[in-house]
């Protein structure tokens, strides 16, 4: 008889286990899928729902971090509970970092987080701004290079311009073709006496992306006229970087102390399409100047301009900037 009772007390305390385990309220159940598509700023992952719990699911999705075991608390996304599995894209990530992601889902029991799963972003493309070439009031000449592109297939690429700093491809822009490599950007439309800046982009699927800024100033235009002056060509010449360089005078009186007419040497660079790099006005001892107004000019091998005006030869660097003034006027 006693063993009968023993067996009935059992069987009772087994019962009553299982019908506490069966109430117990729980969370439900999910795992972490692995990462794909993984990108510099950009990559994929998702999850699956293994178990929905002892109530109805409320939120699901995926959540990250530079720091291990992430939850809702960090960057996460909120998913559809219509499907039992979902991915989805992790987006504004940091280039070369380790991120850290796990799928989660949430009822009215709690909220439970799947296996974690790392990965490591990848290097952003390496973009530089090219040096600001052929300046003038209305244009200049720049570009940029690619030298790396993360395999992310670059579609487009330029450079982007404004009156304010860090100027996006929403500002001016210019578009010069796609893939790596190194690239020409005419600037055109510009003001005059301005200052602007400038970087080169490069759009890919994993955004746009930009290189190191650049400022460059406009010069104020000088019309060929202007009170008690007046160009006079003299000769011209071709330079190594397909402009031209106009060499002149400039017809002025009333310079005191002489009050009498003097002819002032003036030099004038043009790029291809006529618009001016830089004027250059030359300062000589008229009053130790003697014989014929000579108007001969050349480029040197390292891009020198050199040229006669009376007894003075006069060098200038290749951005009009006087170097050196001789006087070889001899008795």
């Amino acid at each position: 008889m006693k063993q009968v009772f023993k067996i009935t007390g059992v069987l009772l305390l087994l019962c009553f286990i299982s019908s506490c385990k069966k109430d117990k309220p729980l969370p439900p159940s999910v795992t972490t899928t692995i990462v794909t598509a993984i990108s510099s700023t950009t990559a994929v992952s998702g999850g699956a729902l293994t178990d929905r719990g002892s109530s109805p699911l409320l939120k699901m999705g995926l959540c990250w971090s530079t720091s291990p075991e992430p939850t809702i608390a960090d960057r996460s996304t909120t998913e559809s509970l219509t499907n039992l599995t979902f991915s989805n894209k992790l987006t504004q990530l940091t280039p070369n970092t380790k991120y850290y992601v796990r799928a989660y889902a949430t009822n009215s029991n709690g909220i439970s987080y799947g296996n974690q799963i790392s990965f490591t972003t990848s290097q952003i493309s390496t973009l530089t701004t090219t040096e600001i070439t052929h300046l003038s009031s209305t244009t200049a000449t720049t570009g940029g290079n690619i030298t790396f592109d993360n395999g992310a297939h670059v579609t487009a690429k330029g450079v982007c311009w404004g009156i304010s700093q860090s100027p996006t491809i929403n500002d001016s822009k210019t578009i010069d073709g796609s893939g790596t490599g190194s690239f020409v950007s005419l600037i055109t439309g510009l003001k005059k006496g301005t200052l602007y800046y400038v970087r080169a982009y490069a759009t890919s699927d994993d955004g746009t992306v930009y290189g190191n800024e650049l400022t460059f100033q406009t010069p104020d235009e000088i019309m060929l006229t202007k009170e008690n002056c007046i160009l006079s060509g003299g000769s011209i010449i071709s330079t190594y970087d397909g402009c031209y360089v106009v060499f002149g005078y400039i017809y002025k009186d009333n310079i005191p102390p002489f009050q009498i007419v003097y002819w002032i040497p003036y030099l004038i660079k043009l790029d291809s399409l006529g618009n001016r790099v830089w004027e250059t006005e030359v300062s000589v001892n008229i009053a130790n100047t003697s014989g014929y107004q000579r108007s001969n000019v050349l480029e040197t091998k390292d891009h020198k301009i050199v040229f006669c005006y009376r007894s003075y030869v006069v060098m200038l660097d290749e951005n009009g900037n006087v170097l050196w003034k001789f006087d070889y006027k001899t008795d």
